[in-house]
């Protein structure tokens, strides 16, 4: 099994219900969007996959995003956008974009360099 990985990103701002309940301060993030997907043989190139296709996807699902208040955006009106919840909507929109071959093994969405949540469909 080979996997590539695909990075992208968008700035965004959110709010995340608190334990109280209350919903936090809105805030902005620069979120980073990492993207793996797999393929069980290379193709007749040697490669999974060109990474360009694979970036062109992500992109596409991005840039709708780029400077929304995502809790204004649906599916977020009515989903939390916390890193976990783009990461599970993220995947369910890249995976139709990949060629037929691949699979998508992970979505991780990171808030900050240290702090990032993963979807694994």
């Amino acid at each position: 099994m080979f996997e590539l990985t695909v990075r992208g990103g968008f700035r965004a701002s959110h709010r995340i219900p608190e334990k109280s309940g209350c919903l936090e301060a809105l805030h902005e993030h620069d979120w980073e969007v990492e993207v793996v997907v797999a393929a069980a043989d290379l193709d007749s190139r040697g490669i999974v996959v060109d990474f360009e296709e694979v970036r062109t996807a992500l992109r596409e699902v991005l840039e709708p995003m780029e400077g929304r208040r995502l809790n204004e955006a649906p599916p977020f009106t009515t989903v939390i956008p916390s890193a976990e919840g783009i990461a599970r909507w993220l995947a369910d929109r890249i995976a139709p974009h990949l060629p037929a071959r691949l699979s998508l093994r992970r979505v991780t969405v990171w808030e900050r360099p240290d702090c990032g949540a993963s979807f694994l469909p």
